[in-house]
């Protein structure tokens, strides 16, 4: 089952560049961007550029080494296809940065690699609705999860979830997984945990750190709450920051 606190599906997601950073990436040297160097280089890159320490070298060689199964998986078991995106290298020049070939997304009919503008709503829909419609995928909008339910070894067996006025909750079958975006939305918090303010938002307005309180409250550690994915731009005049996403209805 997903559960949606918006009206739409997608959240940050349908909005996003929909461009991974996956370093030995199996389409890299199909595209004449490999191989990609080993994997202790890639950790020393990442260990590098982790100014604040925000992972283990353990989840960072976890990624390195599964990221790649997992879209290969995608291509092999979905039918997806993917190619490189030209437009974004890493970020740092490092020891042990690729330059192009690791930053990776979906190909479409019309482009090298689909995501240049962004995943529009008709791309996620197509990608990523229509398959799991397809599969028989239980998916749920205006649905609200409040608190993750625990049992009595603390283990957590699943969800409450609030419609409307209605309340209720879901047992899962094999586990929880949050995926509730960031706390942008929500004044106290990032007042809390961030350096300066924020104009102009560009994600949705659910984003309020459901995810992250609901995880306090059952004994789950934050991390890298003092991080922004962001661009700074010029107010050229008096009047506040318009919502880019007014045309989305958020």
């Amino acid at each position: 089952i997903v559960l949606e606190k918006g009206s739409t599906l997608g959240g940050t997601t349908v909005l996003s560049g929909a461009v991974c950073w996956v370093p030995s990436n199996h389409v890299m040297e199909r595209f004449g961007y490999g191989p990609d160097v080993g994997d202790e280089e890639i950790l020393d890159y990442m260990r590098t550029a982790d100014v604040s320490h925000g992972s283990s070298d353990e989840i960072k060689l976890d990624y390195i080494q599964n990221a790649r199964k997992l879209f290969q998986w995608m291509e092999d078991t979905w039918g997806l296809e993917f190619g490189i995106f030209p437009a974004t290298c890493d970020y740092y020049d490092l020891p042990g940065a690729m330059g192009l070939g690791r930053s990776i997304g979906f190909i479409d009919s019309q482009t090298e690699a689909a995501g240049g503008a962004g995943m529009d709503d008709a791309a996620f829909q197509e990608v990523f609705i229509g398959m799991a419609e397809s599969k028989g995928l239980d998916m749920r909008t205006n649905a609200e999860v409040t608190s993750l339910i625990q049992d009595g070894d603390r283990r957590i067996i699943g969800v409450e979830v609030r419609n409307g006025s209605k309340t209720k909750c879901i047992k899962a079958a094999k586990g929880v997984l949050v995926g509730t975006g960031g706390f942008e939305h929500n004044e106290e918090m990032r007042n809390k945990y961030l350096y300066g303010p924020l104009h102009g938002l560009t994600s949705p307005s659910t984003n309020t750190g459901d995810g992250q309180r609901m995880g306090q409250r059952v004994g789950a550690d934050l991390a890298n709450m003092s991080s922004v994915w962001g661009n700074p731009f010029y107010l050229i005049s008096d009047e506040p920051a318009q919502n880019p996403l007014a045309d989305y209805g958020m």
